[in-house]
């Protein structure tokens, strides 16, 4: 296996299942309610801004996968406006959407600019770094439900 189809499996797996936590995104987002996603625990963040940030995050790199210089602002990440069923389904939707095409995209990269220092990263430290942030953010996810 190619070094750039190891990357792209990790980043696969960490969302749809068989990565080894045995945790992934899709299998713990499958029963959560827009009543769940939104409620707040504490000063914890919600279901539905943790998923909105991961999200946030994946075009991020996306942008980078590309070549792209738009600038981010971090507190963009954070704010997430879902008022119903179908906005956090929509939510959902929009995330695995763009899982797949970081996952096709990075297929077809050219394992020649994995090690480039383009920005402040490498396309590998940021590619790594994404399935890092992924599986952080969804330790919280699995918190954060199991307390309901």
């Amino acid at each position: 296996m190619k070094l750039i189809e190891a990357i792209a499996e990790h980043f696969y797996q960490v969302n749809y299942g068989d990565n080894w936590t045995d945790v992934a995104v899709r299998d713990v987002l499958a029963n959560i309610s827009y009543e769940q996603s939104v409620k707040k625990t504490g000063n914890a963040n919600t279901i539905a801004m943790l998923l909105h940030h991961m999200d946030f995050y994946n075009r991020v790199v996306y942008d980078r996968l590309l070549e792209g210089s738009k600038q981010f602002k971090h507190e963009d990440s954070l704010e997430v406006n879902i008022q119903s069923e179908a906005d956090w389904q929509a939510l959902q939707k929009r995330y695995f959407e763009m899982v797949d095409l970081i996952h096709q995209t990075i297929l077809g990269l050219d394992e020649s600019r994995l090690f480039e220092k383009k920005t402040a990263n490498t396309l590998y430290k940021n590619l790594h770094g994404l399935v890092e942030h992924i599986h952080y953010h969804l330790g919280q996810i699995v918190i954060l439900k199991k307390l309901g």
